[in-house]
């Protein structure tokens, strides 16, 4: 397996790569689901030259590491929460991406505020139609900055989300949320 392979097994229609011309430094948190074929790999096809993967499992971690050599990029095997956290305030990087598992993904839409204050210019934020329809959110850019409303009606809510990118049909449908901050 080598990173070209990765990058021709992934369709590159389904990852937001008109965001990356210009991107100097990027977060991947959950970054080595499937050895980054979702994410990782249009980074380093694009060459933006400083990344930090952060996932917990540590085969893959250190499997991408040999697969996506770049000398500037970091390898983290730890909790990307724990990880965004530490960071303290930001804005840190250019482009945060935060691909959880579908179980994941209820729990990371609720810490938009957390990967938001890392990103200098982009977050890129995985979401499924498993989610809509547990949340009762149409699964479209308008329904979802909707929920976002709902959830801000007290305070000052974090910028609507300007993209829904399709991902795949997996379970009815995954997508990307874009946020340009």
């Amino acid at each position: 397996m080598t990173a070209a392979a990765i990058l021709a097994d992934a369709n590159p229609a389904t990852f937001p790569t008109d965001l990356l011309p210009g991107i100097d430094s990027a977060l991947a948190l959950f970054g080595a689901g499937f050895l980054g074929r979702n994410d990782v790999v249009h980074l380093w096809a694009a060459g933006v030259p400083n990344v930090v993967v952060v996932d917990t499992d540590e085969g893959k971690i250190e499997e991408m590491a040999r697969l996506y050599e770049r000398p500037a990029w970091t390898w983290l095997v730890d909790d990307a929460y724990k990880v965004a956290l530490e960071w303290g305030d930001g804005p840190l990087v250019d482009l945060v991406v935060v691909d959880p598992w579908t179980g994941g993904i209820a729990k990371a839409l609720n810490s938009l505020e957390l990967w938001l204050r890392l990103a200098h210019r982009f977050l890129v934020i995985g979401v499924c139609r498993d989610w809509f329809d547990a949340y009762h959110v149409a699964p479209t850019l308008d329904g979802f900055n909707k929920w976002l409303a709902r959830q801000y009606w007290r305070g000052a809510a974090p910028p609507p989300a300007s993209r829904l990118v399709p991902r795949s049909d997996y379970r009815g449908g995954t997508f990307w949320l874009i946020f340009e901050v």
